[in-house]
């Protein structure tokens, strides 16, 4: 599997905790290599009590890890937070320096098979 650009397009499956009932599906829509960083899309956004969320941007959780090996094994535990589509800027579309808290969790991403 060819890292980065055949990845983008890609659908994952979003397992999290009681925030998500139970798997949502979203589209790697980016990648920004420095920050290890996935950009996803939900179709249909992602409601979570009054908010939507139509994108997140997710980071490997632990240390040591890194998109090569998330591409490699298929699926990993990452950081996710989510971004209201008031916040997100498609000039920037991986920055999350606005949030403060609320809208995240810890989940295990794995790629679906094309």
């Amino acid at each position: 599997m060819a890292f980065p650009d055949e990845i983008i397009g890609r659908k994952v499956k979003v397992e999290g905790n009681d925030i998500l009932d139970p798997i949502v599906s979203g589209v790697i829509r980016g990648i920004d290599r420095n920050s290890q960083s996935l950009l996803l899309e939900f179709i249909p956004p992602i409601e979570i009590g009054t908010n939507s969320y139509p994108i997140a941007v997710a980071h490997p959780r632990l240390q040591g890890e890194d998109l090569m090996l998330f591409f490699n094994k298929g699926s990993s535990g990452f950081s996710v937070i989510f971004v209201p589509g008031e916040r997100y800027d498609p000039a920037m579309p991986f920055d999350t320096t606005w949030w403060r808290g609320g809208g995240a969790m810890i989940a295990n991403i794995k790629l679906i098979a094309p």
